[in-house]
């Protein structure tokens, strides 16, 4: 990390570091798949299972991550993540992205993995299809992998919009061995 920088979760939701995290949750999503941020501070406040992580370089928030711990499943959802555009490709999102893995298994016994919902890359607008393939690769290289064969749709989170087609990936906590009967 960086000097200046700094990981943290937020648990004051009148602060000036949440308000910055709910201005990048907003931006950085379709609207399809995001919930009110009404919603959110619920979840986070009556829910010690949702946590919302800031990325804070000079005391500005500039990426977010907000992961659901299923206990009774030992698994883990990055629900969101994102780093603002200026400065991505900084190494930020991976530090993010480790942060957020040394959290879920911090907190789990024998945690299996952290599963992200990714859209998938094929889309008409090359500038679209081009970004969602870069972020399969961003997790790939963290160590993710897509779970090949799950046909996923991600539920639409307001009436009257589609579900999406999208990759479920893990990334594992431990090599995983499968067997196949």
């Amino acid at each position: 990390m960086q000097s200046g920088t700094a990981i943290k979760e937020i648990k004051d939701f009148d602060s000036s570091e949440f308000k910055q995290s709910r201005e990048i949750y907003k931006s950085s999503f379709p609207l399809n798949e995001t919930r009110s941020s009404e919603k959110v501070v619920e979840l986070l406040e009556n829910d010690k299972d949702y946590h919302l992580f800031s990325y804070l370089y000079d005391n500005s928030v500039v990426g977010i991550s907000l992961m659901y711990i299923f206990r009774s499943l030992s698994v883990g959802l990055l629900d969101y993540m994102a780093v603002i555009p200026n400065h991505q490709g900084k190494g930020i999102g991976m530090e993010l992205f480790k942060f957020s893995l040394e959290q879920f298994s911090s907190v789990t016994c024998n945690g299996i993995g952290l599963l992200m919902e990714i859209q998938r890359e094929d889309v008409p607008d090359p500038l679209e299809s081009n970004l969602r393939k870069r972020r399969v690769r961003f997790y790939a290289k963290n160590g993710a992998r897509v779970l090949d064969g799950v046909n996923y749709l991600l539920p639409a989170i307001h009436a009257g919009m589609m579900a999406e087609e999208m990759y479920l990936m893990i990334r594992p906590l431990r090599h995983i061995h499968f067997r196949y009967q």
